[in-house]
């Protein structure tokens, strides 16, 4: 939301420098002697796009040092302040030097600050700063509304919005529906249903995932199937939420889960996974927990056909036959794993272990693993354990 307002203002100093898309901003930046607003704008673009948000606070020191606070526009001061998310002291001093400079008076550097203090949880803050603005736009109500915590404080900040004419958008239902859910407001979230049809935005996918999941919470499948088979297109959050939903609908929604995805592999194929290709496996995989208190394996089964080289699925599926007493089936199973080769992959712990003179290490092992150098101490001490353990229990 801040990024896009950001990043619109910068369209302009990316086409007019032409940089290369996959330079180095903080290289590029430290070998220019002095660079100019458009250098120092790209730069911190890059290096917040890659998540090094040290480093682009580190070309803002340098441009005040070496050019001069003058040289720091309101553009450079709100990345800053995006690079300074989650760390309040970093994003004080930014505030201050804002304040100093007149820069607040910009509504980009205003918002910017406003998401850094919701981000560190300091809403109070943020308010503040949304109270001192004469004329805050569509981006700061929604920054303000998402950064508010208690559901019920932010649904009252949403129907001050409603009230003095504010026109919301898809940032507004998402985040206004997704605090309907969490304080279970039935009846707000019914009217903001209402107008998401009147305006005409339930194909946003955003806005339809957030009703599904609301709709689901309050145990309404059928409302939450129906907002789902209106989507003209679903990401894996939309699945995801139906297939949540479901889980919490006993035995119709294992049934409704099955009816939908048992024989249609096509319509499984289209779950996305990660990366937007293929189908989200973990997300099938969820439903064999509730399918087993019905002791119908369908999903599990396709699952295997859809997965045949992977050990997952087949060692749930196992585990969850085992469970029920079906030993023939688990038998069949792992048969199955050795005739297509199918090894399982070995689980893995970690422990962080620290010496006498505070040296720490993290030590990986797996069960019955012999190869740490210590393994004689390790095991006498875990039987020490287990004596006492046991006389404990009396």
């Amino acid at each position: 939301m801040i990024a896009r307002q950001l990043i619109s203002k910068c369209i302009h100093a990316r086409s007019a420098v032409n940089f290369h898309p996959f330079q180095d901003g903080h290289q590029l930046f430290i070998q220019i002697p002095q660079p100019n607003l458009d250098y120092l704008h790209h730069s911190m673009l890059d290096l917040l796009h890659q998540n090094r948000s040290f480093q682009a606070l580190e070309i803002v020191k340098k441009q005040i040092r070496e050019v001069g606070v003058t040289h720091v526009d309101e553009i450079s001061t709100a990345l800053a302040t995006k690079a300074c998310s989650g760390d309040p002291k970093l994003g004080c001093q930014i505030h201050g030097f804002a304040l100093t400079s007149g820069l607040d008076s910009f509504l980009s550097v205003s918002n910017s600050l406003m998401n850094m203090y919701s981000k560190a949880g300091q809403i109070d803050r943020a308010m503040a700063i949304f109270e001192k603005l004469t004329n805050p736009d569509i981006v700061s109500w929604n920054t303000l509304l998402s950064g508010i915590n208690n559901s019920n404080d932010a649904l009252t900040f949403a129907c001050r919005m409603n009230h003095i004419g504010i026109t919301f958008d898809a940032v507004t239902y998402t985040s206004a529906l997704a605090h309907c859910a969490d304080c279970e407001e039935f009846l707000f979230g019914i009217q903001l249903h209402s107008l998401v049809l009147k305006t005409g935005m339930q194909s946003e996918c955003f806005i339809a995932n957030a009703l599904i999941t609301l709709y689901s919470k309050w145990e309404r499948i059928v409302d939450a199937e129906k907002v789902f088979d209106e989507m003209p297109m679903k990401d894996l959050v939309s699945w995801n939420a139906m297939l949540s939903g479901y889980s919490q609908e006993g035995s119709y929604g294992e049934q409704a889960c099955t009816g939908r995805l048992e024989g249609d592999e096509g319509l499984m194929r289209r779950i996305p996974g990660r990366g937007g290709n293929g189908i989200g496996i973990p997300v099938l995989q969820s439903l064999l927990g509730n399918c087993k208190v019905y002791g119908d394996f369908e999903v599990g089964e396709v699952l295997l056909k859809m997965e045949p080289t992977k050990s997952g699925s087949y060692v749930l599926l196992s585990n969850l036959y085992a469970e029920m007493g079906e030993w023939d089936e688990v038998a069949r199973i792992r048969k199955s794993m050795k005739e297509r080769n199918v090894k399982k992959v070995v689980g893995l712990s970690w422990v962080d272990v620290c010496d006498v003179g505070g040296y720490s290490s993290t030590h990986v092992f797996s069960s019955n693993d012999m190869s740490h150098p210590r393994m004689m101490e390790i095991y006498w001490m875990v039987g020490v354990l287990g004596v006492e353990i046991r006389f404990l229990k009396g």
